[in-house]
């Protein structure tokens, strides 16, 4: 009879080499949720602030051409979604030829502590919209 003395089985180093392996894959995989998760946020906070500015736009280019008011600024913040953070919505109104004006749309936003804008900007017309 032969005498085995080896044991099956792993040894220490291969064990910690494999919790090691273990640990950055775990390491990497929330880091590559967790940027995911980030950029998830920030792209519904843009389409939020997009949304509200396009519903602005469409809102003044409904009302009365008289009512827009060159040179004077619209605050439309009460207007913005609640979950946008840190919002604030302003219309700006200028007159570059008689008979057209041009509607700039802001939506300012706070983005986990960088300011971001959407800016729409249109034109509208005495006889309708301009293209």
């Amino acid at each position: 009879m032969r005498n085995n003395t080896r044991a099956a089985g792993f040894t220490v180093i291969e064990l910690l080499t494999g919790i090691m392996l273990t640990g950055i894959i775990a390491l990497s995989a929330s880091n590559f949720f967790l940027s995911m998760a980030s950029l998830q946020r920030r792209t519904l906070n843009n389409e939020f602030a997009l949304r509200a500015a396009s519903r602005q736009v469409e809102t003044l280019r409904n009302s009365n051409y008289n009512s827009l008011v060159n040179g004077v600024d619209i605050d439309f913040s009460d207007e913005l979604p609640q979950n946008l953070p840190k919002a604030n919505g302003i219309v700006r109104v200028s007159e570059p030829t008689p008979g057209l004006k041009k509607v700039e749309v802001l939506v300012s936003y706070d983005d986990n502590g960088a300011d971001k804008t959407v800016k729409l900007v249109t034109m509208i017309g005495q006889i309708g919209i301009t293209q």
